[in-house]
C-alpha cells in the first residue's frame, strides 16, 4: 500500500513518522531533519532510518554561496549532490530490501524529474504490481508530501491506490483512501 503523509509546512509530518516507525515494523528509507545553529534554520540533513546515520542534504543558499558540480538550486535552497547520491543509494537499497520504505519528502524537484524521482517512480510501480514478482513479502511505501503538492504527486507518478494521512501537530487528524 502507498501511504501519503501530508499536511501544511511545519505541521509535524516528519515528527509523526519518527514516532510511528516503531509501530510499522522493519523499515528503511530517509527522513529529512531540520538543522538549526544558534536558533537559525540552516537546512536539512538526511536521516537513514535503518542505520541512524545523518548526512548533509539541503542548505540555505544564503549560507552556502559556492555550488559544486551536481548541486541543485531551488529557491532559497541548495540540494547537495553528495546528499542526493547518498539518498538515492539508500532508497534503492531500501526498495530492494522489500521492507516498509519511507521517503521524506517528495516535492518540487521530484515533480520536475530530479533528485529522487526515479526511486519514487520505481517504488510506486512496485507497489502497484508492475515489474515485481508475486511471491515477494508485503511492504508499504510511505511518501511525505506537502498538502499543496498531493494532487500533482499523484498525477506525476500515476498513483492509482493510496491511503492519505493528514497531519497536524505531529498527529493524524484525517485519514482517507482512494479506490
Amino acid at each position: 500500500m502507498i501511504k501519503i503523509i501530508t499536511g501544511k509546512r511545519n505541521c509535524g509530518k516528519t515528527k509523526y513518522l519518527q514516532k510511528y516507525m516503531e509501530e510499522i515494523g522493519p523499515c528503511d528509507g530517509l527522513l529529512s531533519l531540520k538543522v538549526f545553529r544558534d536558533n537559525q534554520f540552516m537546512g536539512y540533513d538526511l536521516y537513514h532510518v535503518s542505520t541512524g546515520t545523518i548526512s548533509p542534504f539541503i542548505l540555505c543558499a544564503k549560507e552556502h554561496s559556492m555550488l559544486c558540480e551536481g548541486d541543485r538550486l531551488l529557491g532559497d535552497f541548495v540540494f547537495l549532490s553528495s546528499g542526493i547520491e547518498r539518498g538515492r543509494r539508500i532508497l534503492n537499497a531500501a526498495l530492494q530490501g522489500h521492507k516498509h520504505v519511507i521517503i521524506d519528502e517528495v516535492a518540487q524537484l521530484e515533480l520536475r524529474g530530479h533528485v529522487f524521482y526515479e526511486v519514487v517512480l520505481q517504488g510506486v510501480r512496485w507497489q502497484q504490481g508492475e515489474g515485481q514478482g508475486q511471491d515477494l513479502p508485503k511492504w508499504d511505501l510511505y511518501l511525505v508530501v506537502r498538502q499543496s503538492l498531493v494532487d500533482q504527486v499523484i498525477d506525476k507518478f500515476g498513483i492509482k491506490s493510496y491511503r492519505l494521512l493528514e497531519i497536524e501537530g505531529g498527529e493524524v487528524i484525517r485519514e482517507g483512501a482512494s479506490l
